[in-house]
């Protein structure tokens, strides 16, 4: 009697274990990607907007629309971030126009329109300083 009492409890602490376990590992899973990260996968050597702008000079528009999908969604990070300075609904308001920049991309790229795609890419480019002297 004792032994499958003590088996059961084992059995009961494991799944507990378990379960915890499982719970971190989803809680770390949805952690957003830190401001640093979203640059350095965006303008990084080898980062998007490289090989946005290549596959666009190379007219490979559907590359441009998968390479700009999954950038609006390593965008939509900076919105789960606080700035390291500086007023945080500004910050904000500079991450929503990179993001709207990077959908107009995607939607730019669906219609073959290499032109909206540089000034798409120009546009970012333009808010880079502001939000750098600003939140950095």
């Amino acid at each position: 009697m004792f032994r499958k009492l003590m088996q059961c409890s084992v059995f009961a602490l494991l799944g507990v274990v378990g379960v915890l376990a499982t719970y971190g590992w989803a809680i770390s899973a949805n952690k957003a990607a830190s401001i640093s990260d979203v640059m350095k996968a965006s303008f990084g050597k080898g980062g998007f907007k490289a090989k946005i702008t290549e596959a666009s000079k190379n007219k490979n528009y559907d590359e441009v629309a998968k390479l700009g999908r999954d950038w609006v969604a390593c965008v939509e990070n900076l919105l789960k971030n606080k700035p390291p300075r500086g007023d945080e609904k500004e910050f904000h308001a500079r991450a929503e126009k990179f993001l709207n920049l990077t959908r107009e991309i995607v939607a730019a790229a669906e219609k073959g329109d290499g032109k909206a795609i540089a000034a798409s890419l120009k546009g970012i480019g333009g808010l880079c300083g502001d939000c750098h002297k600003n939140h950095k």
